[in-house]
């Protein structure tokens, strides 16, 4: 999962990405972390530049596959009402959504195959700021689970001895 980490923080640092955001008009990724729960920290809340990508994963080795949990964090606070004057300035958010799926699902690494968007969810908590949660699954092979161990009896094991003594020689 570093390796999926550090390639995010790349994409969305690099200076192509930002200009995908910015020819639309929206402020491009400004910060990536491990979600900690930023979104709901209302101390820290200046700490953090947005907007931000908070991702949080889940691994099923067995399957092996990884649920991504993306927290998409835009600073806005704007009503998007019907009867709002700004609506169509605050709607920028759901576009900076779109904008930021079409890059997630176009990367991968070795470990870790093509994100496939599997839901997707506006944050209606005490957030202090407008969050909207995507959930991805893709194929993760980074840590390989235990071959399953070999049944059988005890009494129908042979030992060879001297074992210690082919060691010495």
């Amino acid at each position: 999962m570093k390796d999926f980490y550090k390639k995010m923080v790349a994409v969305f640092n690099d200076e192509q990405t930002k200009e995908t955001y910015r020819s639309q008009g929206i402020l491009p990724v400004r910060f990536v972390d491990l979600y900690a729960g930023q979104d709901y920290d209302s101390q820290n809340y200046d700490a953090h530049l947005f907007p931000a990508v908070f991702v949080h994963w889940s691994v099923d080795h067995t399957s092996q596959t990884a649920t991504m949990t993306i927290r998409l964090c835009y600073e806005q606070l704007r009503d998007y009402s019907s009867v709002s004057s700004n609506a169509r300035e605050a709607l920028k958010f759901l576009d900076f959504v779109r904008i930021t799926n079409k890059i997630l699902v176009s990367f991968h690494t070795k470990n870790t195959g093509r994100l496939v968007l599997v839901g997707e969810e506006l944050a209606v908590d005490e957030t202090v700021v407008d969050v909207y949660i995507l959930t991805y699954n893709c194929r993760y092979q980074g840590m390989l689970t235990p071959k399953e161990y070999i049944k059988g009896e005890i009494e129908s094991l042979q030992l060879e001895t001297d074992l210690y003594q082919k060691l010495l020689d």
